[in-house]
């Protein structure tokens, strides 16, 4: 196998929501999810990778602007505006 310079880029898991009510299924989908962010983080770290945090990213822009904004309904689907903010974190992270 021949060696390249390309650069490995992990991006970490998202869901996108405010729900506040405990017995819903996002606040159950949204307790689960640190343990998989957390294992691409340690990944990330361990293969010395790139990173895209996009569940934080998200999350900053929940303060401005709803979760309909940037996905379809499931909370893990982005359309066109969740894809333009995973997008921008990526250029982010390569340097752009």
């Amino acid at each position: 196998m021949k060696e390249t310079k390309a650069k490995v880029i992990l991006v970490d898991p998202f869901y996108i929501s405010r729900d506040q009510d405990p017995n819903s299924y996002r606040i159950k989908a949204l307790k689960h999810l640190p343990k998989y962010i957390s294992t691409v983080h340690a990944m990330s770290r361990k293969y010395r990778t790139r990173l895209v945090k996009t569940h934080e990213v998200f999350h900053a822009l929940l303060k401005y602007y709803s979760p309909d904004h940037f996905c379809c309904p499931g909370s893990v689907y982005p359309h066109a505006a969740g894809h333009l903010v995973i997008t921008h974190a990526r250029l982010k992270v390569m340097g752009w």
